[in-house]
């Protein structure tokens, strides 16, 4: 059925248009609809083949969408120059072949040296048409110049954040409009990301003080904004006020957690934590500021579910504090979890007077309540597997509508949350399982022990190497927050 109907769109595909009482009617021959589900899906398929062409010929290519970059490295100008010739070669070659174009004043040629001497620069040729060198290009939205000093692409970010900040000002004055925390929100949310675009490769340039300075005009023009301060106000007097801190120390903040990510996830080149002399060298400065950054992270690539064999169900406080609901699951296998915090400790509980489970777990204090609320549910369902519970209705009840919520999603980034949904679904294939949720704080018999086994939980250390269970990416944004923070107060 669904090849029937991708064989419709590509093949009998009709375009209307209509201009008054008259009216055209066109088969389409080539192309996906724009804005279609499946046009990215089918695009890749095709563009596939001319990466694949590019790499396996020795061309070290790379594709976003449409834009394709193919990066050479060498030390004899003229021979790179040959060999992107032959690169454009293949392009025309799989273009002919496929029936596309490639545009060639959308194509540029930058040489990246510091070298003065450029003998063997010349014009490259693409569909009959030559390409000239130019000095910068723009790619994915980062403009890279032939030297890498990133000062055209930090102008332009300046440039089109102070023009977004230009737009959002017609909405307050001096005296009148929005208040000063919308505004504020309105400058963090919206226009100091788009400053911070790219600046993973680029936050080393705030160091400079020309760049400072380009940097702090823009945050005095908007803390100016949310204050109505006098012109005379120093700009650092408004950044403590606002508890803003200044840009440069603010991209490196954005960078951290930039690295943090990529490295966790295996995309990012290891680089020994001794060495300075590149962009990455920020996550030394994170290891140095806490070396738990080290330790297995609970973030990884993004893993999707294609079905949920088991039920999730958020019961109002009136249907659990009646005690009806309490009596229609009584039949079933019971389980309450739960996961509590204190003086910065984590515990987890499992409770359930069919399994015959009175259980607290001290999860140390690297451990977030989202992951201990997580691993309470995993302990739950993992006792039952260990005890072959078959046949059987079973209802695991949290007070957490977040984890609950978690488990139920198509897709997880959290390994706990993936481990935990695995082992729900192996239990769910032999019994039916429920996962409900049950409000805190309600003289709810079992929520109230599986609270109480939970503080008992978090009032102990946990015995053994930390962390506990794999550290949560929330947990390091707040080491890297504290972090920025020092920075401003020096």
């Amino acid at each position: 059925m669904i090849s029937n109907w991708i064989h419709q769109m590509l093949k009998i595909r009709y375009l209307f248009s209509t201009l008054r009482l008259a009216g055209i009617r066109k088969l389409s021959v080539c192309g996906c609809p724009q804005g279609g589900v499946l046009s990215p899906l089918f695009w890749n398929l095709v563009a596939d083949t001319l990466l694949r062409q590019l790499n396996n010929s020795g061309f070290p290519t790379y594709g976003f969408a449409d834009d394709y970059l193919a990066l050479l490295v060498g030390m004899c100008i003229s021979t790179l120059f040959d060999l992107m010739q032959s690169a454009l070669l293949i392009v025309e070659g799989w273009c002919r072949q496929y029936g596309l174009s490639v545009n060639p004043s959308k194509t540029y040629i930058v040489l990246f040296t510091e070298r003065r001497d450029r003998n063997g620069v010349r014009p490259l040729r693409l569909f009959d048409s030559e390409i000239d060198v130019t000095e910068q290009v723009k790619y994915v939205g980062v403009i890279l110049d032939s030297k890498l000093s990133w000062t055209p692409h930090i102008e332009f970010r300046i440039k089109k954040a102070c023009m977004a900040f230009g737009q959002c000002r017609r909405t307050f004055g001096t005296t009148w409009g929005l208040n000063p925390k919308y505004i504020q929100w309105i400058y963090t949310t919206v226009v100091r990301p788009i400053l911070a675009y790219g600046c993973l490769v680029w936050w080393q340039k705030g160091d400079m003080r020309t760049i400072q300075s380009k940097l702090g005009h823009l945050q005095r023009m908007c803390l100016m904004a949310m204050s109505g301060a006098f012109s005379s106000t120093p700009t650092a007097a408004l950044e403590v006020l606002f508890d803003v801190a200044p840009l440069h120390i603010h991209l490196k903040q954005e960078a951290l957690s930039c690295t943090y990510r990529l490295r966790v996830l295996g995309l990012l080149e290891e680089t020994p934590l001794n060495r300075t002399s590149t962009h990455t060298s920020l996550f030394p400065l994170l290891v140095n500021w806490d070396k738990i950054a080290l330790a297995p992270s609970n973030l990884t690539i993004s893993c999707n579910f294609p079905y949920r064999t088991f039920s999730t169900k958020f019961p109002s406080r009136e249907e659990w504090t009646s005690g009806y609901l309490e009596r229609s699951i009584s039949d079933g296998i019971v389980c309450y979890t739960d996961g509590s915090l204190l003086e910065g400790r984590a515990g987890a509980d499992v409770y359930s007077r069919e399994l015959r489970l009175y259980q607290s777990y001290p999860l140390g204090r690297h451990c977030t309540v989202f992951q201990a609320e997580i691993f309470a549910l995993m302990c739950g369902v993992q006792s039952a597997l260990q005890q072959h519970v078959m046949g059987k209705v079973i209802y695991f009840c949290s007070d957490s509508q977040a984890a609950i919520e978690a488990l139920a999603s198509a897709n997880s980034r959290s390994k706990i949350v993936i481990a935990c949904r695995t082992q729900i679904e192996e239990l769910n294939s032999a019994n039916a399982v429920h996962l409900l949720w049950v409000p805190g704080h309600s003289s709810i018999a079992g929520n109230e022990l599986a609270d109480e086994l939970a503080r008992t939980g978090a009032s102990h250390d946990f015995i053994g190497p930390e962390p506990a269970i794999p550290i949560s990416k929330c947990w390091v944004k707040l080491q890297i927050h504290t972090w920025t923070a020092t920075q401003h107060r020096q």
